[in-house]
């Protein structure tokens, strides 16, 4: 199958993407992050980029690994931070400390 490629945006940049997947395929999974990180920049304003991208990251493994597991996933991010979470069984990692 011959590689292909795409720019897509992502939190306001572009990037170019090659694989063998299709272009609307790698649209998908850009618009997919793009919104994870939106949802997360939208409640916390103050994170760096790279923050916000380690933590959708995080989220988007979160949920992954509960579809492999067979584990109900909740798609939408909660984005609370823990200290204010009155649930203590919330779908998503929300919170992290870098050491």
């Amino acid at each position: 199958m011959a590689r292909k490629k795409t720019t897509v945006r992502i939190d306001g940049h572009e990037y170019v993407l090659a694989g063998e997947e299709t272009e609307e395929y790698m649209h998908e999974v850009a618009i997919y992050v793009d919104r994870k990180m939106s949802e997360i920049h939208s409640q916390f304003e103050n994170l760096s980029t790279s923050m916000v991208a380690v933590l959708a990251a995080i989220n988007i493994a979160d949920e992954l690994l509960k579809e492999r597991r067979g584990t109900p996933v909740n798609h939408q991010s909660d984005t609370t931070p823990k200290a204010s979470q009155k649930n203590a069984s919330r779908e998503n990692i929300t919170r992290f400390n870098r050491t």
